[in-house]
C-alpha cells in the first residue's frame, strides 16, 4: 500500500480510537460542535508523516506525549 494511503487509514483509526476517551468523559457532543475530528486526524497525519521521516516509532511517542501534555496545559 501506497504511503499516503496507508497514512490516512492509521490516522482514522487513530481517530476511532479516541472515541472511548470522549465518551468517558462526557465530551462526546462537545467532540462534534467543536470540530476535534478534524484536529485529531490531521495529528494521526503528521504522526504517520513523522514517522516516515525519522524512520522510529519513538519520535511518534515522544511526539504524542509532549502533544497530550500541552493540551493537557492548555
Amino acid at each position: 500500500m501506497a504511503f499516503w494511503k496507508a497514512n490516512i487509514v492509521t490516522a482514522f483509526l487513530f481517530l476511532v480510537i479516541d472515541y472511548p476517551i470522549w465518551t468517558y468523559n462526557a465530551e462526546f457532543f462537545e467532540f462534534f460542535i467543536a470540530g476535534s475530528h478534524i484536529y485529531v486526524f490531521v495529528i494521526g497525519l503528521l504522526f504517520g508523516f513523522a514517522y516516515k521521516k525519522t524512520g522510529s516509532l519513538w519520535s511518534v511517542v515522544l511526539l504524542h506525549a509532549f502533544h497530550n501534555f500541552f493540551v493537557t496545559i492548555i
